[in-house]
């Protein structure tokens, strides 16, 4: 691929800071030269001589750096650069990873330079100062200013760097958008919490969710010196960013009140739950412990012990291990080579798991599911969602997976009968079941039951499934995440970058799907609809006219609909069709299943203390209406299996309706007691090995014995 560097580009910031970019020039997209077909010479013959230029800056800082004291606390918005002009010519640093490059060479030992690890195939350094974001425009200063598409990267939170080559801007802005690409903390670095850091006021442990939170600020006061309309922002996530996405249209809180108003979330599951604020502060208590037994202090020269006696735990934190330390302390890996003061195992190592945490702010529920369900949603905001046929491409098929309970699990499959009915439903191999089982619980259910429930309460969604097989691609089906590089224009693969891949061959029919997908990304930015049509005057025209694949529809909970993106035939060119209740034999089971995983339930005493018979006050999720039956139960915590019926509460009609209902207890002896809502499943076919009612234990509260007896006295 040809990039020629042009003239340098100076905009001016609200505030008054300059930012100097450069004009870049990308050659036309052209199938593969072996591809052989009229429609491929034609499609060369009219697009060999055409450039796209488009004006790109690099590296630009939008938060404080996230070091030193800073270090673990939500991200600070910094909307003025410190020098001005500030020269944004070079990508900016990236976060540190936590495992190879995505781009398949790794980050091998000689890619440790002073201290700081390279990215093989890029001039860019591993640091804790990474909240930086690059800018691609069509133009600065257009007629009408341009919808804007910010970029967030997968990575399952520990890896890949925001850009990442076919993750690019150049291809989409020449639809007339502009694109911004984002990085931001990851691993350890962007999840960690502990009791030590729990006196911070604000977002706890969700540090990453905070740098994106602010690159969006940053947006909405600085985006129209690129171009861009702060009031049309769209936000678009792949994998660990789709989940991004995913929380943050399932957050009410203010924080992002107007930062975004259309959402694309590609393969970013919603089954998942966040980590527990309590597991969370127990990991980065046992992550802490560990620090402790090292003998160096980064930040500080004190070493961590004495840091941590003299200034506490938070400082010891903060100001003590180096960010070699905590990767291979907080993420158990050895693939760093890290040794410090002797060599320890991965047994030896504090374990912290990457993973988003319930904090009560931004993920406020257990998961994205549930949120949808408790109606926890950004209202009017136009959502996209998508899936790929071959999640499991992410893991290798699902060769390795040898046991699906945990998959399982997050559908609310949990017993024998329920496993043997839904193995045949599906009814494929062993090494089959594996790889569709990954993709449909982690991924593609996840994503028709955020639909579902989101259309049902009157927001608009449209649901796709990506099954188009890449002419020029070896593989069956597509793989993980594969889909954006056609959203976004980015075909090629960069040799010349990163000597250890093989370039792919790119045939005309994929071009073809990737102008449609493109300019239907397009039309989704400036109208909050992929089928209606905006006309860039900056597109470079690789066809004559859009090709006409077909049309997006949104999707509808009465007909349970998905826009199928796929060949026509099996080896084919690609077509977009609306598919009718695609896959509802499996889903209409998990249905069945995951339609019970209710919000705990939350206990209040009625306040009358005297009263013999005082009441407890329960409110239920809102979901509780579509429950047929719910019963709360007593049973004591020196046995779990013994329930007294004497307490049972069956609810009417009008209670699971409104979610809120009293009981009255009385004669309560001392101990603890646990109160258990009880949803009764409807009856299924005799087939599937069920019993015609099966009860099933959704949530627990619990109470203290003095406040029982005080109650009663």
């Amino acid at each position: 691929m040809s990039i020629l560097g042009g003239e340098k580009i100076t905009v001016t910031l609200p505030g008054g800071g300059q930012i100097v970019g450069e004009q870049k020039s990308f050659a036309a997209l052209l199938p593969y030269s072996g591809d052989a077909t009229a429609e491929a010479d034609a499609y060369r013959a009219r697009n060999r001589a055409k450039r796209h230029t488009s004006y790109l800056f690099r590296g630009i800082p939008y938060a404080e750096p996230p070091i030193g004291d800073m270090r673990w606390k939500p991200a600070v918005l910094k909307t003025q650069p410190d020098t001005s002009p500030f020269v944004a010519t070079a990508w900016g640093n990236i976060a540190y990873q936590t495992s190879g490059s995505a781009e398949g060479t790794g980050r091998p030992s000689t890619g440790i330079r002073n201290g700081t690890y390279y990215w093989p195939a890029y001039p860019v350094r591993e640091s804790e100062d990474c909240l930086y974001l690059d800018v691609w425009t069509p133009d600065t200063e257009p007629a009408t200013a341009l919808p804007v598409v910010v970029y967030i990267h997968g990575g399952g939170n520990t890896k890949n760097p925001r850009m990442l080559y076919r993750t690019w801007g150049n291809r989409i802005v020449s639809k007339g958008v502009v694109y911004v690409a984002i990085e931001f903390r990851l691993s350890t670095f962007g999840f960690l919490y502990s009791t030590a850091l729990s006196g911070d006021a604000g977002i706890k442990g969700n540090y990453a969710y905070t740098d994106v939170i602010a690159a969006l600020n940053w947006i909405q006061t600085n985006i129209e010196a690129f171009g861009g309309d702060p009031d049309n922002v769209t936000i678009v996530g792949t994998s660990a960013g789709g989940a991004m996405v995913q929380a943050f249209m399932t957050c009410e809180n203010a924080i992002l009140d107007n930062l975004f108003h259309r959402a694309f979330s590609i393969s970013g599951g919603g089954s998942g739950t966040r980590h527990p604020l309590a597991t969370a502060l127990e990991e980065g208590d046992n992550f802490l412990t560990y620090l402790r037994k090292d003998k160096t202090a980064h930040y500080d020269t004190r070493t961590i012990a004495t840091i941590q006696s003299e200034d506490g735990d938070a400082a010891a934190l903060r100001l003590g291990p180096s960010p070699g330390q905590i990767l291979a302390w907080g993420n158990a890996r050895t693939q760093h080579n890290i040794t410090w003061g002797g060599t320890y195992t991965t047994s030896s190592k504090g374990d912290y798991n990457p993973f988003p945490i319930k904090d009560g702010t931004i993920c406020a529920h257990d998961t994205v599911i549930a949120a949808v369900q408790a109606g926890s949603y950004r209202t009017g905001v136009p959502f996209m969602l998508e899936t790929v046929s071959n999640e499991a491409g992410l893991v290798d098929n699902g060769v390795n997976i040898t046991n699906l309970d945990s998959y399982w699990e997050r559908v609310g499959i949990t017993t024998e009968a329920e496993k043997l009915a839904i193995q045949e439903i599906y009814n494929v191999s062993t090494s089959e079941l594996r790889r569709q089982v990954y993709g449909d619980t982690i991924f593609s259910y996840p994503a028709y039951r955020i639909a579902y429930d989101a259309t049902t309460a009157g927001e608009t969604v449209w649901l796709n499934y990506f099954s188009y097989d890449t002419a020029g691609n070896s593989r069956d089906e597509p793989s993980h995440v594969v889909d954006y590089n056609y959203w976004i224009g980015q075909m090629e693969w960069p040799v010349a970058l990163d000597p250890g891949q093989t370039a792919a061959k790119i045939y005309e029919v994929d071009l073809r799907l990737c102008e449609f997908l493109t300019q239907a990304l397009a039309n989704f930015a400036k109208h909050g609809n992929p089928n209606t049509a905006y006309v860039s005057t900056y597109d470079l025209g690789l066809y004559s006219s859009v090709p006409a694949l077909g049309t997006f529809e949104p999707f509808d909970a009465t007909d349970l609909n998905v826009n199928l993106i796929d060949n026509d035939d099996d080896a084919g060119p690609p077509i977009i069709t609306n598919e009718i209740g695609h896959e509802q034999d499996k889903w209409s089971f998990f249905d069945q299943s995951v339609s019970v995983t209710l919000e705990d339930p939350v206990l209040t005493w009625d306040g009358v203390t005297t009263d013999v018979s005082p009441g407890f006050n329960v409110d239920l999720d809102a979901t509780a209406a579509e429950y047929d039956v719910i019963t709360l139960r007593r049973s004591s915590v020196s046995d779990m299996s013994v329930i007294d019926e004497e307490y049972d509460h069956t609810l009417t009609a009008g209670e699971i309706a409104s979610g809120v209902f009293s009981i009255t207890a009385t004669d309560l002896s001392d101990g603890t007691y646990y109160f258990d809502c009880i949803h009764t499943r409807p009856s299924v076919p005799a087939e599937s090995g069920y019993s015609n009612v099966e009860t099933v234990t959704i949530a627990t509260a619990s109470a203290v014995a003095s406040q029982f007896a005080m109650m009663a006295a």
